[in-house]
């Protein structure tokens, strides 16, 4: 089960939760930066995780699953095409069974709580959209190399 996991937040609605004390805070950032409480530096400390990210990972995006999952296979080595076909059909979007999904009500952009949540991780979402850059570097990069 996950461990994470915590009963009280089964009752909350989305808004409720953020606006407890319990709604994550630049989670990520945080994490990178080795900075779990207390106030952030915005700008030096997202500068801090963008070169974490860039120097230490290869990107995967859920809203690109298939294109993810055939990047981590060639990146990583997995000679098993088997392996492949088992993933994207498991996992990736796109016709696959997303035996990892979940559905969940849409937030509205427009609405208080999505204003909430925004405003405390807007570091996090800063990051997100380096990722996207990264990612769409990491794959030119890719084909650049023939792994793709």
């Amino acid at each position: 089960w996950e461990p994470t996991y915590n009963e009280g937040y089964s009752s909350m609605t989305i808004d409720d939760y953020a606006r407890s004390p319990l709604c994550e805070s630049n989670w990520m950032v945080r994490t990178l930066v080795n900075k779990m409480e207390g106030p952030l530096d915005g700008p030096r400390d997202i500068a801090i995780a963008k070169e974490i990210i860039r120097q230490k990972c290869i990107v995967g995006l859920l809203d690109e699953m298939d294109e993810t999952i055939r990047r981590f296979h060639s990146y990583f080595g997995f000679e098993n095409d088997e392996a492949l076909t088992c993933a994207l059909q498991n996992f990736a979007a796109a016709g696959g069974l997303q035996s990892n999904s979940h559905k969940h009500p849409k937030l509205d952009p427009n609405g208080s709580t999505w204003e909430i949540i925004e405003k405390k991780n807007s570091l996090d979402i800063h990051l997100f959209e380096y990722a996207i850059e990264l990612w769409h570097e990491q794959g030119q990069w890719m084909k650049n190399e023939n792994m793709l």
